[in-house]
């Protein structure tokens, strides 16, 4: 493939991802919500997957540990979530969702949903499912 800054695929996905974290921060503050991006990935990852360490997280929502533990911490203030030393290793922290982030999320998912459907309006059902499965086939080789 020939490189063209304008097609490059880093170009495209970094800005697709900028703008949608920007459009969601604004879908919230208009209903009301100060949430962040970063703060519904890890909501949401927590929501979905389970408990994870401050490190898991750090790089699902790629930020450095300092950044993560102060995200945590906020949340944490918020009720959002709580955190645990791990038994087996205390070097480690587990973050877990709590009821209230379990009633947040619920909250803040038919917003996310919503937009999610403007943002992808120009795409068919099926164009969307195969732009995903190639985005994944693309960080499974890389």
């Amino acid at each position: 493939m020939k490189y063209r800054f304008e097609d490059s695929l880093g170009k495209l996905t970094a800005e697709v991802s900028n703008k949608l974290g920007k459009g969601l921060t604004a879908k919230f503050k208009e209903n009301n919500f100060e949430f962040s991006p970063l703060e519904w990935t890890v909501l949401s990852y927590l929501m979905n997957e389970g408990p994870q360490t401050q490190i898991k997280l750090s790089g699902i929502i790629r930020r450095n540990k300092v950044f993560t533990k102060r995200l945590v911490d906020r949340m944490e203030l918020q009720g959002l979530v709580y955190r645990r030393i791990l038994i087996l290793d205390k070097r480690y922290n587990e973050v877990s969702i709590t009821q209230h982030g379990i009633d947040h999320y619920h909250k803040l998912l038919p917003i996310v949903e919503a937009y999610l459907d403007e943002s992808c309006s120009s795409l068919s059902r099926e164009e969307l499912m195969e732009l995903v499965l190639l985005l994944k086939k693309i960080l499974k080789k890389i």
